[in-house]
């Protein structure tokens, strides 16, 4: 870890490269549930009302092996945990700005916001996630899908922090961005989640690379020394040849 400090202790002096060290740094500090999820969903659907004032929503019927108790729950949070997609951010819109988006996640779920904690616990679950927007930030949504390309996969998961034990996945979800698209594209249309795409270990798959977040103490060893080393060349590039 002494070694990590120094060389950011020098990008800190330098100053040259601290913007895009702090940046990579940020969208490193958590660290993505993993593991097999516990719900298996069996439907999804994505609606966008056309009043504005009305709540987007995405309604999951799922399936688990056995109920759970409410005292069992601890927090969730929703991840987006799709490599894919936020390399094709970074192209379109900037890394700087998709890392320090990324820096924001997970997002925390409080109960009955989002999502009410209740809908998990049922052995035949549904999910119901209310999402709110105004006009602006509708429009903003649907400029920023719009520059992205359809066929890339978007994967999103609700993560849970139980009071005592392990992190776990409950429901996770994969679709193309097309779909997202499409709902903004068309309010008041439901656009569904493909079948196929629901199977066991279907998410996984179409997802490809998942996202690996290491939290900010293996962050810190990454962004250090690849900012380090670039700051090496370019104090040779800087060299008189």
């Amino acid at each position: 870890d002494a070694v990590a400090f120094v060389a950011a202790a020098v990008l800190v002096v330098t100053v040259v490269r601290l913007p895009k060290f702090s940046l990579v740094l940020w969208s490193q500090r958590s660290r993505p549930a993993t593991g097999k999820p516990r719900l298996s969903a069996t439907s999804a659907t994505f609606l966008l009302p056309s009043d504005a004032n009305t709540h987007a929503t995405l309604v999951v019927d799922a399936k688990q092996s056995a109920a759970r108790r409410r005292e069992e729950l601890g927090k969730l949070r929703l991840n987006i945990v799709s490599a894919p997609l936020f390399d094709e951010a970074s192209q379109v819109l900037g890394k700087a700005l998709v890392d320090f988006g990324r820096g924001f996640l997970p997002l925390k779920v409080t109960d009955g916001i989002w999502l009410n904690y209740d809908d998990v616990l049922p052995q035949d679950a549904q999910l119901t996630f209310r999402f709110s927007a105004t006009d602006k930030q509708r429009d903003q949504v649907k400029r920023g899908l719009s520059k992205l390309a359809g066929e890339i996969p978007v994967c999103a998961q609700l993560e849970h922090v139980p009071p005592k034990g392990q992190q776990e996945v409950i429901l996770r979800l994969a679709c193309p961005l097309q779909l997202l698209q499409q709902t903004v594209e068309q309010p008041g249309t439901p656009v569904p989640i493909p079948q196929e795409l629901l199977q066991q270990g279907e998410a996984e798959r179409f997802c490809g690379q998942l996202v690996e977040g290491g939290g900010i103490r293996e962050g810190l060893w990454l962004c250090a020394f690849t900012q380090f080393g670039q700051l090496l060349l370019d104090a040779i590039h800087l060299l008189p040849l």
